[in-house]
C-alpha cells in the first residue's frame, strides 16, 4: 500500500467531518469571517449549490445565472493527493442546504481564471465566511494568491488552530513521506 493510500485511510470519517463542520459553524459566527462593511463589494445572492467539484471549486446557481467559483484565499488538496475526495465532501457538507451569498475578491468578477472561475468569498445567511470555515476545519490552507487581504488575519488564525488541533488533513500531512507535495 502506498504512503498516500495509508494516509488516506487515516482521514476522518464523513460523519466526523459533518460533526466538525457543524461545530465550526456554531463556533465561528459572523465575527470570525465577516468582511467589514466599509470594505465589502456588492454581494450576489442568494445562491444555491449546483455542484461541488473539489474542496475549493463549486458551481452556484444565483437566480438564472450559473456562477463558477474558486474559493478566494483557499487551497485544498489536488487530484491524486491525500484528502482530495474528503475535502470535496467536507465542502459539500458545509454548503448543504445553505443559502449562499457571493462576495467577489477584488476585480475577480471581471477576471475569471483560465477555467472560467471567479475568486469569491462564500457567506451563509448568518454572515459566516465559509472560505475561512474550510481552513478552520483543516480541509484547506490559506493562500494569498487571490485573497485580497481583507481576511488575512482570520485565515491565519483559522489555519493555526486547525494545525494545532491536527484537524482533518493536518492529522495526515506530518505522517506522509510526500508531505511537501501533498499539502495544497
Amino acid at each position: 500500500m502506498t504512503t498516500a493510500k495509508r494516509a488516506a485511510t487515516r482521514l476522518p470519517s464523513l460523519a466526523a467531518v459533518a460533526l466538525v463542520a457543524t461545530l465550526a459553524a456554531l463556533a465561528c459566527g459572523p465575527s470570525s469571517g465577516a468582511i467589514p462593511p466599509e470594505q465589502a463589494q456588492a454581494p450576489r445572492g442568494p445562491c444555491g449549490v449546483e455542484r461541488v467539484l473539489s474542496g475549493e471549486r463549486v458551481d452556484l446557481r444565483c437566480g438564472a445565472e450559473l456562477v463558477r467559483v474558486r474559493l478566494a484565499g483557499v487551497s485544498a488538496p489536488r487530484p491524486g493527493h491525500a484528502g482530495y475526495t474528503e475535502a470535496g465532501r467536507a465542502l459539500r457538507e458545509l454548503l448543504r442546504e445553505r443559502s449562499i451569498t457571493l462576495e467577489f475578491a477584488d476585480g475577480a468578477e471581471r477576471n475569471p481564471d483560465q477555467d472560467g472561475r471567479v475568486a469569491a468569498y462564500l457567506h451563509d445567511a448568518t454572515g459566516q465566511n465559509l472560505n475561512v470555515a474550510m481552513v478552520l476545519l483543516g480541509w484547506a490552507t490559506h493562500t494569498a494568491g487571490d485573497d485580497d487581504g481583507r481576511l488575512a488575519r482570520n485565515f491565519e488564525l483559522a489555519e493555526s488552530e486547525a494545525r494545532r488541533e491536527q484537524r482533518a488533513m493536518w492529522s495526515v500531512w506530518p505522517a506522509t513521506a510526500e508531505h511537501a507535495d501533498a499539502r495544497p
